[in-house]
């Protein structure tokens, strides 16, 4: 090795040796690399996390222009509608649930005016009928127009004052019914259940109004697990409340006769009801992503608002491409900042959706979108290889194994 000779004294040249005034750089015994305390080697760096954008066919769609006419669309939004009229309620059901909905929130509201004001925080837990309705919202699928024929049931959530027992059920339950009945003597004839989450009223076993009971935010992690209602069913009221509010004041603005929501969001909600690989797209997920694929559009001052098939194209071009993978950017959580909706799920979740769409997808562009909406009785359509237009489609194989 050939020296140099330097003001501070001799180092070589290379990685090791001195670096001036009995400074040593790097490893002088051999071997590569820093080396920490005592001579340990160091950890290495953490590796920089680079979000994946999951390819979207509908902000480069000039780039990619098409080599074979499109689908007709009409035949595509006619099947929408087709479907559409099969999983939702009819007229009658959804005035049955709309007119006990509204005696029950009546009767929420003649309890809420007539409870004593009490201290919720230093309430007395040995009266739990002391308690006060701070507040009642009804949230849901209700709220947003897309319930599904198979579940009629509206979810209405009521934060009152003191921590929800299970003798705090049945006192405010029991109230409510007895102002319906003060007001309305057929009343009489609805079934009181309690429930883990709070309540069900349900009329004739066909209309059921589910009332979840919770505490103000800041009191959470006073409950306690067996005395109190579960905090699980506590948070998930909160959180149905903040989707609410959210949807009503981003989705909803739209008129009722412009928008496309309900009618794509029931279809998507179908379609992972159908599909065990969509288990994982809880109704949240689903209601979230629908509204990215129509709300999220750059050129929508240049091509307009997409058509309802367009739309239902692009969710299932979204979820092919990988938007809920691992390291995609995939959807934040518009009531939780900085929270991924995916990110919890398992590896393997995520290449169920991921393979489940891609096949679908294939199906939807070969012609087969009247068996992906289930109008053709196609069983196992996303586990066996089926032809559409002369053209072989096969399923995607998961990359991960399953346990």
């Amino acid at each position: 090795m050939s020296y140099y000779q330097n003001r501070g004294g001799y180092r070589p040249r290379g990685r090791g040796g001195y670096r001036g005034r009995g400074q040593w750089r790097g490893n002088w015994r051999g071997g590569h690399g820093p080396r920490g305390p005592m001579g340990a080697p160091r950890p290495p760096m953490p590796q920089q996390f680079v979000p994946h954008v999951p390819f979207d066919f509908v902000i480069c769609e000039k780039s990619f222009p098409r080599i074979r006419p499109d689908l007709d669309e009409d035949d595509i939004f006619k099947a929408l509608e087709e479907r559409d009229y099969m999983i939702r309620p009819d007229e009658n059901d959804y005035l049955a649930l709309k007119e006990l909905h509204d005696k029950i929130v009546a009767g929420i509201a003649a309890v809420q005016q007539t409870n004593a004001p009490s201290d919720f925080m230093t309430g007395d837990m040995d009266q739990p009928e002391n308690f006060q309705i701070l507040e009642f919202h009804t949230i849901g699928s209700y709220t947003r127009n897309c319930l599904l024929k198979n579940n009629k049931r509206v979810d209405l959530a009521m934060i009152i004052s003191t921590l929800p027992t299970h003798e705090t059920i049945g006192q405010v339950s029991r109230k409510v019914m007895n102002k319906m009945k003060e007001t309305d003597p057929s009343c009489s004839e609805y079934l009181l259940n309690s429930t883990d989450y709070g309540f069900d009223i349900t009329k004739k076993e066909t209309t059921t109004v589910a009332v979840w009971l919770t505490i103000p935010f800041e009191r959470l992690p006073e409950l306690c697990p067996g005395t109190h209602i579960s905090p699980e069913f506590c948070q998930l009221a909160q959180r149905a409340i903040k989707h609410t509010q959210w949807y009503s004041s981003t989705i909803q603005v739209v008129p009722p006769n412009e928008s496309q929501a309900p009618l794509l969001t029931r279809i998507f909600r179908d379609l992972r009801q159908r599909f065990p690989g969509f288990s994982s797209l809880n109704v949240w997920v689903a209601d979230l992503l629908v509204a990215h694929c129509i709300m999220n559009n750059p050129k929508q001052e240049e091509t307009g608002r997409l058509s309802p098939q367009k739309v239902m194209r692009r969710l299932l071009q979204l979820l092919a491409s990988g938007i809920f993978l691992p390291h995609s950017v995939g959807l934040t959580d518009p009531t939780e900042a900085g929270y991924r909706v995916h990110q919890d799920w398992s590896p393997n979740d995520m290449d169920m959706v991921c393979t489940t769409a891609q096949t679908l997808l294939r199906v939807w562009c070969n012609g087969g979108h009247r068996a992906v909406l289930g109008l053709e009785n196609t069983s196992n359509l996303d586990s066996q290889i089926s032809i559409w237009n002369d053209i072989v489609v096969t399923p995607s194989e998961c990359v991960l194994k399953q346990e």
